[in-house]
């Protein structure tokens, strides 16, 4: 089962965001860790390879603040989960736009 990340909040001062997500209930297997990725988005929509920013082992910790983001670009960010069986599948990310030091979901 993908993690769907909360709804980003529609502007957030400085160059940083915080991802907030909710524990994942996976049925008979506990979840080992969650691991964030960020990719960069072109001016054709598409998102740059993806990076890993945090892996987080404490699987009751559901949140992550990212830092250093640059103005004017846009990003997508994702998390997934493992389990015993592996990394889960990677669920649609969430977009935001880092416009005159402030970001903006842009989409």
């Amino acid at each position: 089962m993908p993690v769907q990340l909360n709804e980003l909040p529609p502007k957030v001062d400085e160059n940083h965001i915080t991802l907030k997500w909710s524990q994942l209930q996976e049925e008979g297997e506990s979840i080992d860790k969650y691991t964030v990725y960020r990719g960069t988005v072109d001016s054709f929509d598409r998102v740059s390879e993806w990076e890993v920013l945090k892996t987080i082992a404490d699987s009751s910790v559901c949140e992550c603040t990212v830092d250093g983001l640059e103005r004017g670009k846009k990003y997508e960010f994702l998390v997934t989960a493992t389990n015993k069986y592996g990394e889960g599948l990677k669920a649609e990310g969430k977009r935001v736009k880092v416009s005159k030091g402030n970001l903006y979901c842009s989409f």
